[in-house]
């Protein structure tokens, strides 16, 4: 997808934060009555962790392309990161829907 890829993981990252955070200032600037349960909550949690790290390698990837292959390390890195995506979103599920 090249960078249109990486631009909607960032927006979706930071669509997700700016929900939360408007849900958090409609509360306490205007004292709405509503109840934030549990398990919106932990829903809005677990798509944090879900986005937080495909966003980091999509984004990183596509700022730091090149100083990826000077960097042994920087470049073992970032290629763990991204095989481990998969890994790090079963997690989330079996951590977050028991």
């Amino acid at each position: 997808m090249g960078y249109l890829g990486s631009a909607l993981e960032l927006g979706a990252f930071f669509v997700s934060f700016l929900a939360a955070n408007v849900i958090l200032i409609k509360k306490l600037t205007y004292g709405v009555q509503f109840k934030i349960s549990p398990v919106e909550i932990r829903l809005m949690v677990q798509g944090i962790f879900v986005v937080v790290p495909l966003a980091f390698v999509s984004v990183t990837g596509m700022w730091l392309s090149k100083e990826l292959n000077s960097s042994v390390v920087f470049y073992s890195f970032w290629h763990v990161m991204a095989a481990l995506i998969p890994a790090v979103h079963l997690l989330v599920w079996i951590a977050f829907n028991p």
